[in-house]
């Protein structure tokens, strides 16, 4: 089983590395880091058939048209958030079409916050209101108290008027903004090992104060007293998570100062623990299912199709970008004139308050063009990488359509293949006939053979009967036999005495006979005389 985290790499904000800390305590182990903003092309140097399964809580994302992620990815999709705004004008667009259909499949989707979910529901994706992957997180080892009070990127006018107003409090300030160009050279293991120090700061802390809702969330999952400072224009990502922590509005502390005891900070609400429990289980049951082998079907569409998907993407973003440096260079031009207009007649009335009104347009152009410059570089980084990505995704599509062809040339070999497959199923089928009539012979052997069988068995039968009864008559002949021998014995003695008794009477009769003979001659000589 392998497992995947999921990082921006060229973060600006270590609360981004705290949600995928929060990932690792779940996976067994951590075997691919996944770049957020590239999971497209995630999986193209690994095994074909390799399943790398990924924890997804994230916020999305700068790079809108490297949506949707690769299929190599088993995703659990919760504390989620979505944003509609981006430097490409991509907007809400990358959740239509295909990459809709994506979330679709792998429903439903854990939002993090409320306008999430809302976000969802409204391009008709099943989802549900997870909470924050951060309200999970733990740490080894037990917490060791100190007496600091932790302001995390407060601002400056709201920190000096706290540290002015308690200046007996151990302060200390902190900051979740780190240097893109240095962070994304770091390997993961030691962003991780700054996080877990940032995590144990928090958690020693007598309490903490802080704008950033990844601090918040953090310091209420370790236990540590927090009370979380928010602008009403963050509201609509805030919203999910103001009831479950002490906040109080910049409009609330300018009104009515800071009402939270830093002396006795009071204990945190615990109705994060039913969103902590809950995403416990879900991710607990997930790595129980990929270390089973249990996966969900792949999202499955051709790498041409999300190809020329993300082409439509970057194309009509490309356009509107460009529409937009159009609209501010004609509004540039429309703010010389007028300052040009307004030098030209510098005495009359109307002329000073059109200077007077030049003069603030201008600010407000240098405003806006200090404003611009900073959004001109960063989207000269995004389009660099953009350019990049293009060249990429372009480079991918070549070496497509050379596969494409390559796959043309198989086709047609496939076809001659499956022609002559076609004969053989002919010839196969004509065979089949053939088998299937011998078949049906066997099969009426096999009934005659049967019957043939139950014949010798009943012949078995009553040869079996016919032997017993041959056995009995056998016996009783026997013991006939026996007695006849027996009375013939006897009578053979009888015989033998009755012949020995007849040869004694006719010796004793011959002897008698002579005894008369010789009577007679004497008889007969003496009546001579």
């Amino acid at each position: 089983m392998k497992y995947g985290i999921l990082v921006n790499i060229s973060t600006d904000n270590i609360g981004d590395d705290i949600q995928s800390y929060a990932q690792r305590r779940f996976l067994p182990s951590v075997d691919y880091v996944i770049d957020r903003e590239k999971t497209d092309i995630f999986g193209l140097d690994t095994p074909e058939d390799e399943t790398v399964s990924v924890i997804m809580n994230s916020w999305y994302m700068y790079q809108k048209f490297n949506w949707p992620p690769s299929p190599a990815i088993n995703p659990l999709f919760l504390s989620m958030h979505f944003s509609r705004e981006d430097y490409f004008g991509i907007g809400d667009r990358f959740l239509e079409g295909l990459g809709a259909e994506y979330l679709r499949h792998y429903g439903p989707i854990g939002a993090r916050d409320q306008s999430t979910l809302e976000f969802l529901q409204s391009k008709g994706i099943d989802s549900y209101l997870s909470g924050c992957m951060t309200l999970t997180l733990t740490l080894p080892g037990e917490a060791e108290k100190s007496d600091e009070v932790i302001l995390t990127d407060v601002r400056d006018d709201i920190a000096l008027s706290l540290k002015e107003s308690h200046p007996d409090i151990q302060w200390e300030q902190v900051t979740h903004e780190v240097n893109p160009l240095v962070y994304r050279e770091k390997p993961i293991e030691e962003r991780f090992s700054e996080v877990e120090a940032l995590l144990q700061k928090y958690r020693n802390a007598k309490c903490v104060i802080t704008e950033r809702l990844h601090c918040a969330l953090p310091c209420l999952a370790l236990g540590t007293p927090v009370i979380l400072v928010y602008r009403p224009e963050y509201l609509d990502r805030m919203s999910s998570f103001l009831p479950l922590l002490h906040t109080i509005s910049t409009k609330e502390l300018n009104n009515t100062g800071f009402c939270y005891d830093l002396d006795s900070p009071p204990e945190n609400p615990r109705e994060y623990l039913r969103f902590r429990e809950d995403l416990e289980k879900r991710c607990e049951r997930f790595i129980r299912q990929a270390e089973q082998g249990e996966y969900p079907k792949r999202f499955t569409a051709s790498i041409e199709k999300r190809l020329i998907w993300q082409k439509g993407l970057i194309n009509e973003s490309e356009v509107r970008f460009r529409k937009v440096i159009e609209d501010q260079g004609d509004w540039i031009v429309q703010l010389e004139t007028e300052r040009s207009r307004n030098e030209e007649f510098p005495g009359s009335n109307h002329m000073t308050k059109g200077k007077e009104t030049m003069d603030t347009n201008m600010k407000e152009l240098e405003a806006r063009d200090n404003n611009l410059e900073k959004r001109i570089m960063a989207l000269n980084v995004e389009l660099d990488s953009a350019k990049k990505e293009i060249c990429g995704v372009q480079e991918r599509l070549a070496a497509q359509t050379k596969v494409s062809e390559e796959l043309a040339a198989e086709n047609g070999k496939l076809l001659k293949h499956i022609s002559e497959l076609e004969v053989k199923l002919r010839d196969a089928e004509k065979s089949a006939e053939e088998l299937d009539s011998a078949q049906k012979k066997i099969c009426g052997l096999e009934n005659r053979l049967k019957e043939a069988e139950i014949s010798v068995f009943n012949l078995r039968k009553n040869a079996e009967s016919m032997e017993i009864k041959a056995v009995d008559r056998l016996m009783k002949q026997s013991e006939t036999l026996t007695a006849v021998s027996k009375r013939y014995s006897e009578m053979k003695m009888a015989f033998e005495k009755a012949d020995k008794l007849y040869h004694d009477s006719k010796k004793r009769a011959d002897d008698l006979q002579t005894q008369l003979d010789t009577a007679t001659a004497l008889v007969n000589k003496k009546g001579g005389k």
